[in-house]
């Protein structure tokens, strides 16, 4: 793909674009395969809102527009290669999201201890004891 995206990145374009931020409860990075082996971003969000073709472009537009403004290596792998680096955004209805990756008869692997769905504020660290 040629392009290092982080969950961070795409926590910092959502965050700047308030009125999606508000809807989206929260979001995976994944890639998906394209024809002839090859692989792009995708991106998949979890919106409290009506899913529409409308807000799937809104978001792929901004989220796009705002990753090659903030990521360098994006941008540059964007400029070089933008049918291949270009995202592909899903939208899915809050639980959804999880049934379409692991099946309806999989538990939700975000359920188990010591993983946690983005956006979700870490557990505060536990206090050293002062105590001998």
């Amino acid at each position: 793909m040629g392009a290092n995206i982080y969950p961070e990145d795409l926590e910092q374009c959502l965050y700047a674009e308030p009125e999606l931020a508000r809807m989206t409860r929260s979001f995976c990075l994944s890639v998906v395969e394209t024809p002839g082996s090859g692989v792009r971003p995708c991106f998949l969000f979890e919106v409290e809102s009506e899913l529409s073709e409308a807000l799937r472009v809104r978001f792929a537009e901004r989220m796009l527009t705002r990753l090659v403004a903030m990521n360098a290596d994006f941008r540059e792998a964007f400029h070089e290669y933008p049918d291949t680096v270009t995202p592909e955004i899903r939208l899915h209805a809050v639980g959804e999201g999880v049934r379409e990756r692991f099946g309806q008869d999989q538990a939700d692997p975000l359920a188990q201890p010591g993983l946690t769905r983005a956006l979700t504020p870490p557990a505060p660290a536990p206090r050293a004891s002062s105590r001998k």
